[in-house]
């Protein structure tokens, strides 16, 4: 699955190795809706944090909001709940390119007081160029 990001450094984010912006994931395989990048440099390594505005799940070979799949199963939790951060960690192998893992915590998403939903760790790996 592929994103696409727009990055930008203010000169005291550049001066100490941060950067932000926003993501965009592929259309056919990714989650709707545009995200926010917070992370950094350190050396040849890179860290940062997606963080996508609706929680989306794959039922039956479709993607649906978990929203839309609790009302579903009769229970409308009144808002879009948000995705879990998704954390990358990588390094440099040029300039223009960098590769390493992500990861999404596990752990129980709060859809309201009374609901969460045990949500499994998922990890993968990523490549980025320029």
């Amino acid at each position: 699955m592929g994103f696409e990001l727009h990055l930008r450094q203010s000169w005291v984010q550049r001066v100490i190795g941060r950067f932000s912006g926003t993501v965009t994931d592929e259309p056919q395989r990714g989650m709707p809706g545009i995200g926010q990048i917070t992370g950094g440099f350190r050396g040849q390594s890179i860290r940062f944090t997606k963080r996508m505005p609706v929680s989306y799940i794959v039922q039956e070979g479709r993607s649906i909001s978990v929203r839309q799949w609790l009302c579903e199963l009769g229970y409308d939790p009144g808002r879009d709940i948000p995705h879990q951060p998704v954390l990358y960690r990588g390094r440099f192998s040029s300039a223009d390119a960098a590769s390493g893992t992500w990861r999404i915590p596990g752990g129980n998403l709060n859809v309201s007081l009374s609901l969460s939903i045990p949500m499994p760790e998922c990890t993968g790996t990523w490549t980025l160029t320029r």
